[in-house]
């Protein structure tokens, strides 16, 4: 199922895999798909790939740098869900990489004029600090 090529069945596949790995079951070999569902135009879908995504993912996957355009993409789009979304995602697999290319983004998102965005900002910049101390200077001018 999740490699068809109907958006609907990949995410019913993603949330299939994302119960099993709540079962205990390694589900790592579908990281790739899982981004792939990621990138889906529909929200719900992508919604269900963040989950899948932050339950997954570790410090060892390798698929986790292509997730940084993704991310970059969501945190600077003008609804609060998505980049909600996307930092909750964030906090959950921050690598130092992504934290070092993603911590411009959620320095910016603090002067966001949404409170539920700079309440997210402020406690994924905890996550980006304790992965990449370089985060440190731009955060604190």
């Amino acid at each position: 199922e999740i490699k068809q090529e109907d958006h609907n069945t990949k995410s019913v596949a993603v949330q299939k895999l994302t119960y099993l790995q709540m079962l205990g079951y390694d589900i790592r070999w579908s990281a790739f798909q899982i981004i792939l569902v990621m990138s889906q135009p529909n929200f719900t879908e992508r919604r269900h790939a963040y989950l899948a995504a932050s339950q997954s993912f570790t410090d060892d996957t390798k698929e986790v740098v292509l997730c940084t355009s993704l991310l970059k993409r969501a945190l600077q789009t003008g609804n609060q869900f998505e980049s909600g979304l996307a930092i909750n995602c964030l906090a959950n697999i921050c690598t130092p990489d992504l934290a070092r290319d993603l911590a411009d983004d959620i320095v910016k998102a603090l002067n966001s004029a949404n409170s539920y965005l700079r309440k997210k900002a402020v406690l994924v910049l905890y996550k980006i600090f304790l992965k990449w101390q370089g985060a440190l200077r731009p955060a604190f001018p």
